[in-house]
């Protein structure tokens, strides 16, 4: 089985989602999420797909930006951790 490397991606995957997320803003009246907070969002539904499966994927934020680094079998499980990390982003 190809294993897909993220890492090989970063830069790409960096621009996409300062475009495409961009970082976590808070609308009137909501409180902004920390990064630590968003982290743990990422995570927990990683965790909760199968995704995050022996610390395959590591997930940082900076700035409200969310970046993934690691390996993952299958080009499936790669943008499937992407949409989770976007619905995280758009949601909380």
């Amino acid at each position: 089985m190809r294993t897909n490397r993220i890492k090989s991606v970063m830069i790409a995957l960096s621009a996409i989602f300062a475009f495409a997320i961009g970082p976590a803003t808070a609308l009137a009246g909501e409180v902004k999420k920390s990064d630590s907070t968003i982290k743990i969002f990422v995570e927990y539904r990683l965790a909760k797909e199968g995704i995050l499966k022996n610390d395959n994927i590591s997930v940082g934020v900076a700035g409200g930006k969310i970046i993934l680094d690691g390996t993952v079998p299958t080009l499936h499980n790669r943008m499937q951790a992407a949409k989770e990390a976007r619905d995280v982003a758009e949601h909380y």
